[in-house]
């Protein structure tokens, strides 16, 4: 019933391009920018510390990458 009223929104996605932490933001940026490049998700991960391979998946997935 409140979905369909539209007050239910769920939880909002962490990292992402409408981010309004500005540091998640630009680490949205930068993994993005980094899977465009090829690199694998594995070395992202241990690069980027605090991002776990299942989060850049999910951002891989979300932006058709």
């Amino acid at each position: 019933m409140a979905q369909k009223a539209g007050r239910y929104k769920g939880r909002p996605i962490e990292y992402s391009i409408n981010s309004t932490d500005p540091q998640k933001h630009l680490v949205f940026k930068t993994v993005v920018d980094m899977l465009k490049q090829g690199i694998p998700v594995a070395e992202i991960a241990k690069k980027k510390n605090g991002i776990s391979r299942p989060t850049i998946y999910k951002m891989k997935k979300a932006n058709d990458l």
